[in-house]
């Protein structure tokens, strides 16, 4: 079998397609977004959020002490536990049909709040 090669025409396509998946994400989870929610809905977005942007960089930091790491790998692991929910979680609750409203407000407050937890992480941990 020969390699298949892709001309630059296909290439190029796909090079917009992936600079446009972002955006589109952003944009659909704003749509989905829902500002009044049943309070049985409310409760659990504090505890996805606390887990997400405090008890998950915590649990990290202590196991890379715990395990000794240092450099970039330890940097890299504290700074992904404390970035904030992914947008394609949406459209995964969306798919599923799993409760998309609440995860469009989970991944809007964790986004807000991770420019406080993310500054916060960076600062006080020394590696």
């Amino acid at each position: 079998m020969q390699p298949t090669h892709i001309t630059d025409a296909i290439k190029q396509l796909f090079v917009y397609l992936s600079h446009a998946a972002m955006p589109l994400n952003l944009m659909s989870v704003g749509a989905g977004l829902i500002i009044s929610m049943h309070i049985r809905k409310l409760v659990s977005i504090p505890y996805a959020i606390m887990l997400k942007l405090v008890a998950m960089p915590l649990i990290t930091i202590t196991l890379v002490h715990y395990f000794s790491a240092t450099g970039a790998p330890a940097s890299i692991a504290i700074i992904y536990s404390a970035v904030p929910c992914a947008s394609n979680a949406y459209i995964l609750a969306r798919q599923i049909g799993s409760d998309h409203e609440v995860m469009a407000s989970i991944i809007t407050l964790t986004t807000l709040l991770s420019i406080i937890t993310v500054i916060f992480i960076l600062g006080s941990v020394v590696l």
